[in-house]
């Protein structure tokens, strides 16, 4: 039976960016969007310490495979239930609005957050 999808000659296509101190040691588990004609990629990252707190990335690609990345993390943890970081992003567009489901981890329980935006940003 013939696959459906072809892997990329280039997997992986996003790798940690040691310079980059919040994606430095780990990315994975990425969600996407196609919008305008570019491919939107939100990535899990974790950077280096010893709280590996993850956070979200974000990458544009107009053929799929080859992405600019953005030096900053989209998004940050910023209480308490999202102490130990941000997870498995995963992003859709209802009606002229993005939504982006994801994992705030406290450490001990993941729960299901979500953010909102009008442009991807």
């Amino acid at each position: 039976m013939k696959s459906l999808f072809t892997r990329s000659k280039h997997n992986p296509i996003l790798k940690p960016n040691p310079e980059n101190w919040w994606e430095a040691k780990k990315l994975y588990n990425p969600g996407a969007v196609f919008h305008d004609g570019e491919y939107h990629l939100f990535y899990r990252a974790m950077g280096g310490g010893e709280d590996w707190k993850s956070s979200i990335g974000y990458a544009i690609s107009k053929d799929g495979e080859n992405f600019e990345r953005f030096n900053q993390p989209l998004l940050v943890s910023e209480n308490e239930a999202e102490k130990k970081g941000l997870e498995d992003p995963r992003i859709t567009k209802i009606g002229d609005l993005f939504y982006m489901a994801y994992a705030a981890y406290d450490g001990t329980t993941p729960s299901l957050s979500i953010a909102i935006s009008e442009d991807l940003k």
